[in-house]
C-alpha cells in the first residue's frame, strides 16, 4: 500500500497487472479512471477496484493536486512503483523505455499512453 501526490493532469498509461488486483481510494481531489472499456470519476471518498489482467488506468483530471491511496494484492503489484520511486524523478519524468522494462519486469504490461 502507498499513497501518492498527484498534479493536475498526471496519471498513468493504460495498463495491465499480471499478477495483482488493485485498489485505488480517492483521499482527495477528482480522478478520472478507466477500467476496461469504461471511464469513471472518482473523487474524494469514492474507491475503483482493478482486477488483474483489466487493461485500466487513472488520471487527475482536477484543477489542483490530488492524493490517493493505492493496495495491490498480493503486495508484489507495487514494486514497480517502489523501483520508479528510486529514479527520484516524477513518472512523466522517467525515460518511457527505463518505466516499460521497470512495469514488464514486475508484472505490469503497458497499452498506450494516449487514453480520453
Amino acid at each position: 500500500m502507498f499513497e501518492e501526490m498527484v498534479p493536475p493532469g498526471v496519471g498513468t498509461p493504460l495498463h495491465i497487472h499480471r499478477d495483482s488486483d488493485e485498489v485505488i481510494y480517492i483521499l482527495s481531489g477528482e480522478f478520472i479512471a478507466r477500467l476496461g472499456d469504461r471511464t469513471h470519476r472518482i473523487s474524494t471518498g469514492a474507491w475503483a477496484f482493478v482486477p488483474r489482467t483489466i487493461v485500466h488506468g487513472w488520471r487527475n483530471c482536477g484543477t489542483s493536486e490530488g492524493r490517493a491511496l493505492f493496495m495491490f494484492a498480493p503486495g508484489g503489484g507495487a514494486k514497480s512503483f517502489e523501483e520508479l520511486c528510486r529514479q527520484g524523478k516524477s513518472l512523466p519524468e522517467i525515460d518511457p523505455a527505463v518505466r516499460a522494462e521497470i512495469f514488464e519486469r514486475n508484472g505490469h504490461t503497458v497499452i498506450t499512453r494516449d487514453w480520453e
